[in-house]
C-alpha cells in the first residue's frame, strides 16, 4: 500500500500504478523474451555449469513469456517464433 508523506493512503496514486503496471504488459513480456534469448545465447557461447545454469534460466524465461501469451491468437509471429525458440532449447 503507497502512503503519502502524512501516512494516508493515496487512492489515486494506487489507480495510476496499477493503470501504469497493465499498460506495460507487453513490455513486461517482451522482457521476458529478450532475457530467455539473452541466457540461450550464452548457453551456447558458455562451457560447463555456465551453460547449464544459463539454459535453466533460458528456459524459465521462455515459460515465462509463453505463460503470459497462453491466450493470445496462436498466429501472432512473435509467439510462434518464440515457441519454435522454446522447443529447440529443451
Amino acid at each position: 500500500m503507497l502512503l503519502e508523506r502524512n501516512g494516508r493512503d493515496d487512492g489515486t496514486r494506487t489507480r495510476g500504478l496499477c493503470r501504469d503496471n497493465y499498460k506495460s504488459a507487453g513490455t513486461a513480456s517482451s522482457w521476458h523474451l529478450r532475457l530467455a534469448r539473452a541466457n540461450a545465447l550464452q548457453a551456447r557461447t558458455s562451457k560447463g555449469g555456465d551453460a547449464d545454469a544459463a539454459l535453466i534460466r533460458a528456459l524459465a524465461a521462455y515459460k515465462h513469456f509463453l505463460t503470459l501469451w497462453k491466450d493470445a491468437d496462436p498466429d501472432i509471429p512473435i509467439l510462434k517464433q518464440a515457441q519454435a525458440e522454446y522447443v529447440k532449447l529443451q
